[in-house]
């Protein structure tokens, strides 16, 4: 037996603590129960609690029927504290596995192959409790909430289920977790083996069968699928089926498992209509890169020989989709078809793989998606904001030279981002250059942003964010505005407003609004960076490839920021003259 068994606790009252949960398990087991692997999160609709829990060592009598048996397994009902309280170790339907920071990006949800386990499938080998949605995303995407689907798909149960129920019942239960506002937040699939299958035609369904909206809605939703040796056009299953035969296992499971058979019709024309709609969608797809154990036949039961002989389940032709690189990404997988997902270390190859490709997707997703439902909008109307420079010297002269290098490094040039540096002594009028040359050119919105301070950036960020959330509020009103921004928990009553704990996510948030690819003509000031040490780098956006960035500077080390920069040394004495006659209005010295 492996040392730790994973349980699930539902219905709990939504202040329970780990260790209020420990009291009522010990209490209907009777004695103490060690618990380990304690994660609680709260369902949608915030009315109760869900917790995942292991048991260390032997697994309690009161735990028994939950873990022996191959069929269906009852859950353990109590009722506790006017909740109704169940546990059990299957993990059908929907599971959180961690809380996720706010706002979230986006929902990931993970659904394993048939005869697999919601957890257990993308859980560690060799008696290791490691479950990699759960213990690395909970560390690299905080911000994303990630859930496993269960499904009846025991192959030893008297399960009667098709794929037509598979797929209903799929569509119906991702309603549950995503009802309003949540329905827009992008969407992300990791699927294993058969789970693949089941996302593949219920989209299909969603897209082809239904007329709700919500289901137009998910379509737009869905921004990526991570395929792990999906069968699309079939598997090997001979061997498997002799085996069902010969320990009597249902026809109806039979039946199941020769619906996904190589070179199936059926499966040949579901895939042509998933290809179809994959246009919006991005495809990740990872091929098994070693043969998996066959299944013999022992005692009157079956299981698969690690020791034995060993086929390709799925095979590469079947895996890939065949799409353009542009749309579908291929990785060969480390393992058999069980072990490509069991992944024990952040180094393994795979999930270096899973890694990068979701930090892109997570970086461009909730703008992409945003997009699909926003209303007929031009990028004029929705980029098109204004500015917060509000300072004017109506009596700037001179700086010719300095103006013409920014026109030229700025304005005439290639659209690509570009950062410039206006550096010298204070005050000699680095601030009065920026300000004229904002004011004298036409992109479509102009910012400045303070950084005197920690505390003038952060007043300055919030100034862009009211800016923004007001134009948006009078495009599409404040709740779509607060979510095409990305400002979820950062507004009251039209009005920004920020913890000083959700400072960094904030700026985040706000300078994401600069990165969207379709925002390509802004300016950026950034007044007064004259502490290297502790410049905010993120203001240089890096990793944007558009906008104009302009830096004022005494210190030359922000030269390093900078594709271009330019020194400003005191005004020539006839522009000082000038200067002082405009001020003075005075004809003559």
């Amino acid at each position: 037996m492996p040392e730790t068994y994973m349980f699930r606790a539902q219905g709990l009252p939504v202040e329970t603590t780990e260790r209020e949960l420990k009291q009522m398990l010990s209490k209907e087991a009777g004695h103490e129960v060690n618990l380990c692997e304690v994660d609680l999160s709260v369902d949608p609709g915030e009315k109760y609690c869900t917790a995942i829990f292991g048991v260390k060592g032997q697994v309690p009598e009161y735990f028994q029927s939950l873990v022996k048996g191959t069929g269906r397994r009852d859950p353990i009902t109590f009722k506790h504290c006017k909740s109704v309280v169940t546990v059990d170790a299957d993990f059908y339907g929907f599971t959180q596995l961690y809380p996720p920071k706010k706002p979230i990006l986006a929902d990931i949800i993970a659904i394993s192959g048939i005869n697999g386990h919601a957890y257990g499938s993308w859980t560690a080998r060799s008696g290791c409790t490691t479950m990699w949605l759960r213990d690395f995303f909970r560390e690299d995407f905080p911000e994303c909430r990630v859930m496993i689907y269960g499904y009846n798909a025991n192959l030893r149960s008297n399960g009667l289920h098709t794929m037509l129920e598979y797929k209903r019942q799929l569509l119906t239960r991702i309603r549950d977790v995503r009802q309003g506002d949540v329905n827009t937040r992008p969407l992300i699939f990791i699927c294993h083996s058969y789970g693949g299958l089941v996302v593949a035609q219920s989209l299909v369904e969603a897209k082809f069968q239904h007329s709700d909206p919500y289901y137009r809605d998910l379509i737009k939703a869905i921004y990526g699928i991570f395929f792990f040796g999906t069968p699309h056009k079939g598997m090997v299953v001979e061997n498997l089926l002799e085996a069902m035969e010969a320990t009597g296992v249902s026809q109806e499971r039979i039946e199941l498992v020769k619906s996904i058979e190589s070179n199936c019709e059926t499966l040949k024309e579901e895939v042509r209509r998933f290809i179809n709609l994959c246009s919006n969608i991005k495809i990740c797809t990872f091929t098994e890169t070693e043969q998996t154990a066959k299944v013999v036949v022992k005692d009157g039961n079956w299981y698969r020989d690690l020791n034995g002989r060993s086929m390709t389940a799925v095979s590469k032709d079947s895996a890939l989709l065949a799409l353009p690189d542009t749309i579908e990404q291929k990785f060969p997988a480390e393992g058999d078809h069980s072990t490509m997902v069991k992944l024990g270390s952040k180094t393994h190859p795979t999930y270096k793989d899973v890694y990068w490709t979701l930090k892109d997707y997570l970086g461009s997703a909730a703008t992409d998606v945003a997009k699909r439902f926003l209303p007929a909008f031009s990028a004029l109307d929705l980029y098109a904001v204004g500015s917060n420079i509000s300072v004017e010297f109506p009596k700037f002269t001179g700086r010719h030279k300095e103006m013409s290098q920014l026109n030229d490094t700025l304005v005439n040039t290639s659209s690509r981002k570009q950062i410039v540096v206006l550096q010298g002594m204070g005050g000699v009028g680095k601030s009065c250059i920026a300000v004229e040359f904002a004011k004298n050119n036409s992109y479509t919105s102009k910012w400045w942003i303070d950084c005197t301070s920690r505390q003038t950036v952060m007043a300055s960020i919030i100034e862009i964010g009211q800016a923004l959330l007001e134009h948006y509020i009078h495009l599409a009103g404040e709740t779509e505005a607060v979510r095409l921004l990305g400002f979820g928990g950062f507004t009251t009553k039209r009005q920004i407003r920020v913890d000083e704990t959700d400072e960094d996510r904030f700026i985040l948030a706000t300078l994401r609004w600069f990165q969207r690819t379709e925002n390509r003509n802004w300016l950026l000031v950034l007044d007064n960076a004259d502490e290297y040490e502790t410049f905010d780098h993120r203001l240089c956006l890096t990793g944007c490839n558009h906008g104009a960035i302009l830096i004022t500077s005494r210190v030359e080390a922000m030269k390093s920021f900078a594709s271009q920069s330019i020194s400003v040394d005191e005004m020539p004495e006839d522009d000082s003259i000038k200067l002082f006659r405009a001020h003075s209005q005075r004809s003559s010295p």
